[in-house]
């Protein structure tokens, strides 16, 4: 007795085969984020972490800044020392008043949908609320009085997901990471980064991501130290148009974007099931 598999069974096992592969490879890439940041040159592009690839998204002025709402509209702050809070589509529109933040350049939306930005001078930093409907910031409080809260901001804040505020200063030694209270403006330090020009700070997917130049970091929210993870190039290869992230956002908390869920091995062998059963289906005796 001699057992086969005929050709038409063949082609289903090779398409199931495929399906299998794809579905797998799908899985392993569901962690990735797509992260906006602004450039050193302007615009801004989109990110994706897994691959670190960057492509266009909006043309904008230099931007310190930007951020995401919740309807995943994008906000901005310009490159000046009492900025114009802007709206970005596929170009941005600034608001008619400036900000009236003395060197602003942080952005953040919390989960309740408040704007908050970051103003400093040469020794300490400020937290605001910003209007989103004339643009204009009110002052919340100095982020403290000690020897680390006396530090401008290196500039960014962001949410984790259990709506902590977070922010990156410029420190003397290197950048560092501080625990923000909204309510009173005042911070408590966390750790040194290791890494200067931390400009950027996005949460997404359960991680602290950071931009510094053209490098992408994990940020550890216990100690503050940042670990590489990629370098940004472009999508489609050309050279990188900027020379530094100079802002991140995602959805406020990280997106809160539910990614989907990689199959546990109970659903693999359910699939390996189904794809040997469908195989002894297909034998015909010869």
């Amino acid at each position: 007795m001699k057992i086969s598999v005929s050709l038409s069974g063949r082609s289903v096992l090779k398409r199931m085969a495929l399906f299998i592969a794809l579905f797998a490879f799908s899985t392993l890439s569901a962690n990735a984020a797509t992260i906006y940041v602004s450039g050193s040159s302007g615009n801004v592009y989109t990110v994706d972490t897994g691959t670190g690839k960057a492509i266009f998204a909006a043309s904008t002025p230099i931007m310190s800044d930007i951020a995401l709402d919740s309807s995943g509209n994008l906000w901005g702050l310009d490159f000046t020392g009492n900025p114009y809070l802007y709206q970005i589509g596929s170009s941005a529109t600034a608001f008619s008043q400036k900000t009236g933040i003395t060197g602003g350049n942080a952005l953040v939306f919390a989960p309740d949908g408040t704007l908050y930005a970051a103003g400093t001078d040469s020794l300490n930093s400020y937290l605001y609320s910003l209007n989103t409907t004339t643009g204009v910031g009110s002052h919340i409080g100095s982020r403290g009085t000690n020897l680390y809260m006396k530090a401008p901001s290196s500039g960014d804040l962001e949410f984790d997901s259990t709506g902590k505020m977070y922010f990156a200063a410029n420190t003397d030694t290197n950048d560092s990471l501080r625990l923000i209270d909204p309510i009173s403006g005042n911070g408590t330090f966390i750790g040194f980064t290791g890494y200067d020009n931390l400009y950027g700070l996005a949460y997404a997917d359960n991680v602290m991501y950071g931009f510094s130049g053209l490098n992408i970091l994990t940020v550890n929210l216990t100690t503050g130290a940042a670990s590489y993870f990629k370098t940004i190039t472009m999508a489609d290869d050309s050279n990188v148009p900027f020379a530094q992230v100079y802002g991140a956002a995602t959805l406020p908390q990280g997106g809160n974007q539910v990614p989907p869920p990689v199959p546990e091995p109970s659903t693999m062998l359910l699939l390996g099931g189904g794809l040997a059963g469908l195989a002894f289906w297909r034998r015909k005796r010869v």
